[in-house]
């Protein structure tokens, strides 16, 4: 019998596949697009979870601070003329939350219809670019119809639930709300116990923020055997509605001692 030994002199090391997501889940024993989720810094991950897939791009030497370069947010300001007072008070404050917390900010103008499908919705390239923005914060007027389109590209937002026209069936992020039905009813009882009974409520109910105050309002004063007195007036400008809507009630010969106005710039108009 020969003896027969092979050289290994000459030959080429194969090259070391790259570890991508497939590798980290197939580790963890989770689906790609949660090792996705961990790796984009997603809150909708179950923290042992995240844990898990954390510690297997450990053990497979996969460097996450590559993958996480860019840290920015989009501030996506929709179907808005110019920065309205609260969606500037709303963007300085997270500005100065991502400057604390080493992240970028990048403002963005987007209008659109609402009543178009999600899928004829064409989002701002960036947006688009995960590996630069990493989430969206929903400021201005939003439509349900946007909701669905970032749901259905899987792009993470937070949105002010109180500025969404529509009902989102199932919402997949974070909503911020404030509860302006019971600060209606609130600010109305404040009104009455000051002596007021002729109070006067100023602003455009066809949009839900109004609405919303109107309802406390409305349940404040018929609370106390009285009957509302609104003026609404279907105008986007809040500065508008006010002037106009005051117009219209002291028109109507009521002697109105206080005015209910739905927001500051409706009550500087």
């Amino acid at each position: 019998m020969k003896n027969v030994t092979t050289s290994k002199t000459n030959q080429k090391p194969s090259p070391k596949a790259k570890t991508g997501l497939r590798e980290i889940a197939a580790t963890a024993n989770v689906s790609m697009a949660t090792v996705s989720r961990v790796l984009n810094g997603s809150n909708r991950v179950d923290p042992a979870i995240q844990k898990a897939v954390l510690h297997a791009a450990a053990k497979l030497n996969v460097d996450l601070s590559q993958r996480n370069k860019t840290k920015a947010l989009a501030f996506l300001l929709s179907n808005r003329a110019m920065l309205h007072a609260l969606h500037s008070r709303v963007l300085q404050g997270a500005e100065a939350c991502c400057t604390a917390n080493g992240w970028d900010m990048v403002f963005l103008s987007f209008n659109y219809s609402p009543t178009a499908h999600w899928n004829e919705l064409h989002l701002p390239k960036l947006i688009q670019r995960r590996d630069i923005v990493r989430a969206v914060i929903l400021a201005g007027t939003n439509s349900t119809n946007l909701i669905e389109l970032l749901d259905h590209k899987s792009i993470p937002y937070v949105v002010l639930g109180n500025n969404v026209i529509g009902n989102p069936n199932e919402l997949k992020n974070d909503v911020i709300f404030s509860d302006e039905t019971q600060g209606g009813h609130d600010m109305t009882r404040y009104l009455l116990w000051l002596g007021h009974r002729s109070i006067g409520f100023v602003g455009n109910i066809r949009l839900p923020w109004f609405a919303r105050c109107f309802a406390g309002y409305s349940r404040a004063m018929e609370a106390a055997g009285l009957a509302p007195i609104s003026s609404s007036i279907d105008s986007e400008d809040d500065a508008e509605v006010g002037y106009l809507g005051t117009k219209s009630l002291l028109a109507r010969g009521v002697p109105i001692t206080a005015i209910f106005a739905g927001n500051d710039q409706t009550a500087h108009g």
